[in-house]
């Protein structure tokens, strides 16, 4: 077995031109994540009802990538704020799971009770778990993606420039890395924070 001179060197994927170098920094988890959980085993497609639970970096990702496939995407989140980027960034309905409790049935009725198609949903709710198993739903567990897939992904980005671009909330210096976590904590951004290591 030949072996590479710069083993590292195959995990490398080059950036896409039209992104700064704080939008690319979003690509390696939350994006990769994103495409990973659409177009896993049974690929989103034109058409497709895609809910994406709040609006965090996956999230988001999810959503921009749903509507960059031709998919129908609906977006919760507790803050109309927010909910106004997802409807900006392409979503053709969004709840808000405060002031609509009953957010699924909301779902249904907006699929036509047929129910969505993906999920993408960044920390599991133990109230999904029975649904999950009364419809014989696939649920996969994702930790980013490999290689081939953000290749793929990066050809997605390129081939929709603007409806895909990063959604970055704020940039930090590297002195500020605890205002940045703090921020991050609070929970109170869409999309993704970036730590800026040097000019």
């Amino acid at each position: 077995m030949a072996m590479t001179p710069y083993p590292g060197l195959q995990s490398l994927v080059r950036i896409p031109e039209h992104l700064s170098y704080e939008e690319a920094s979003t690509l390696p988890c939350a994006a990769l994540t994103a495409y990973n959980a659409l177009m896993g085993p049974k690929p989103v497609k034109a058409g497709d009802y895609v809910l994406v639970l709040g609006t965090g970096g996956v999230s988001i990702f999810g959503l921009q990538l749903a509507v960059a496939s031709g998919a129908i995407v609906i977006a919760t989140s507790s803050s109309d704020e927010k909910l106004k980027l997802a409807t900006k960034l392409g979503a053709k309905h969004v709840i808000n799971y405060k002031t609509t409790p009953a957010w699924d049935d909301e779902v249904l009725r907006i699929t036509g009770g047929v129910g969505v198609d993906h999920v993408i949903e960044e920390g599991l709710e133990s109230s999904i778990i029975l649904p999950i198993i009364m419809k014989s739903i696939t649920l996969r567990g994702i930790h980013v993606g490999s290689v081939q897939q953000f290749e793929n992904l990066n050809r997605l980005l390129i081939a929709h420039p603007e409806t895909t671009r990063p959604v970055i909330n704020r940039v930090f210096t590297f002195e500020q890395a605890k205002e940045a976590y703090a921020y991050l904590g609070a929970q109170t951004h869409s999309g993704k924070l970036v730590i800026k290591v040097a000019a």
